[in-house]
């Protein structure tokens, strides 16, 4: 396309140039952007479009992953992206996020997530949302545990692989939660905003059985719905591991509650956790939504599905940008695992765009509920095979933004 756009890597020289363009985006100082760029994102996945020798527009891939029937899906996260002031209204954000694109069909990535500040620009280049973000506030009384928080002790940079470790056992049984790469590891640990706390409690065994990431907010004193005034304590990232951790971890947080009037944390709308508390009267709300997008069909023989079924699920995606997906092919499911094949002629498939199976890939929505609302089309017998397979206990969720 020769419109005098350039697209590629962010280079030294442009770091300043990004940074101004991220800042006249999202407001801040330059002087946090740039720390941003620098700090909390590896440069060599920001990329930019220039104009000459101008940087006019903005965008910053995170790689991780999404748990998605258990197993980690490799996946490309997007963040920042941003236009400067005097090159809006030409469509550059789309642009860049279909180079992008493009780009991550060349390196043989397949899945990519968001969080929209502007649904119709992603949902232009195939992106739907396909999950949430929910956000509990707990009054602090209401919290109880037969661990009284003993046993527990500040974490050191040494017990970073076990807190990642812990992490990832509670993030692989919730469908959407993300596996951290070590971009949003360091978010964790040394967030843009305040100085966390960390604690972890040791397993006798070794290892540990539970951790808490947090920080006591003194500038938002709260009633903690009904309870005693207190500050709020914002749980930055915590974890456990079966019963006697999630007591531990329970115990460790009732510790607060003479201080704390509302903890605040971000968790699975049907997690246990939550089941353990002494009393339902706590607020569970949608904090946010994210998107995703399939950049190629090989995500579907990359996540896992249901133990016990074996189907063979036939699709034809009409994607809008990616052709490459367009070629009608076979989901075979065994063993938990997912196989592609192509279709052979006339074999039975399901037809949606890319952003229905943007929904029906993490489980947002169901075959049947596409179908009913006129988003998927085809055999009764394939949508059930397809409820089934991509079903997700309690709708996709993430922990985490970015």
């Amino acid at each position: 396309m020769d419109d005098g756009l350039e697209y590629g890597v962010v280079e030294e020289l442009d770091a300043g140039a990004a940074a101004r363009v991220l800042y006249q985006a999202f407001g801040n100082t330059p002087e946090i952007a740039e720390r941003w760029l620098r700090e909390q994102v590896t440069m060599s996945e920001v990329r930019v479009l220039r104009e000459g020798h101008d940087v006019v527009a903005v965008a910053v891939r995170i790689p991780m992953g999404t748990f998605l029937g258990g197993v980690s899906v490799p996946q490309i996260g997007i963040a920042g992206v941003g236009v400067t002031p005097d090159a809006r209204g030409r469509g550059l954000a789309r642009r860049i996020m279909r180079e992008m694109l493009l780009e991550m069909r060349e390196r043989g990535e397949h899945v990519s997530t968001l969080y929209s500040a502007m649904h119709p620009l992603y949902r232009s280049v195939g992106y739907e949302t396909a999950g949430h973000v929910f956000r509990v506030r707990v009054p602090a009384g209401m919290i109880q545990s037969g661990d009284r928080g003993r046993g527990w002790r500040a974490s050191t940079p040494e017990d970073e692989s076990v807190i990642k470790a812990c992490a990832a056992e509670r993030a692989r049984l919730v469908t959407g939660a993300l596996d951290r790469g070590p971009d949003m590891w360091r978010r964790i640990f040394k967030p843009r905003q305040g100085s966390p706390e960390s604690f972890v409690a040791d397993a006798e065994g070794g290892g540990i059985e539970a951790y808490c990431i947090y920080r006591i907010d003194q500038n938002a004193a709260t009633q903690g719905l009904g309870t005693a005034a207190g500050w709020q304590m914002h749980v930055i990232d915590f974890g456990y591991i079966g019963e006697r951790g999630l007591d531990r971890l329970l115990g460790f947080l009732q510790g607060f509650s003479s201080v704390v009037g509302e903890i605040v944390f971000d968790e699975s709308p049907n997690a246990p956790l939550l089941d353990r508390l002494g009393d339902r009267r706590f607020a569970l709300a949608v904090r946010e939504t994210w998107m995703l997008r399939v950049v190629s069909l090989q995500s579907l023989a990359a996540r896992g599905y249901p133990a016990g079924l074996r189907a063979s699920i036939g699709f034809r995606i009409a994607d809008s940008l990616l052709e490459t997906n367009e070629k009608p092919v076979v989901l075979e499911i065994s063993d938990r695992k997912g196989k592609l094949r192509d279709a052979k002629p006339d074999e039975p498939v399901l037809e949606l765009t890319e952003r229905d199976l943007a929904t029906l890939y993490t489980g947002m929505h169901s075959a049947s509920q596409l179908a009913n609302s006129g988003g998927l089309r085809g055999p009764a017998a394939l949508i059930e095979l397809a409820d089934s397979a991509f079903a997700a206990t309690g709708g996709p969720c993430m922990f985490d933004s970015f």
